[in-house]
């Protein structure tokens, strides 16, 4: 999503039982990510006046890697990482 909170990408085919983390790696778009980590520098949204690095938050399904953002694991954390998640 963009600073508007506008859909930028969605590419939804896969079937149901298929973890949406390995549906991620194995799209073009995860291929393009993990090949070339800078691929999201430089993002501009439409009508723009700069440019921005872009940031992916997912569930636990997706493993934590330099552009992904998830939550900490389990459902005993710490108050800090409760307010993290929020």
């Amino acid at each position: 999503m963009d600073a508007l909170c506008n859909f930028v990408i969605v590419d939804i085919s896969a079937y149901g039982r298929q973890s949406d983390g390995n549906v991620f790696a194995r799209s073009l778009f995860g291929h393009l990510l993990k090949s070339n980590p800078n691929v999201s520098r430089g993002l501009a949204s439409y009508g723009a006046l700069s440019t921005t690095s872009a940031l992916f938050v997912g569930d636990d399904a997706f493993p934590l890697q330099r552009h992904f953002m998830r939550p900490y694991p389990g459902q005993l954390i710490s108050t800090d990482r409760r307010i993290f998640h929020y």
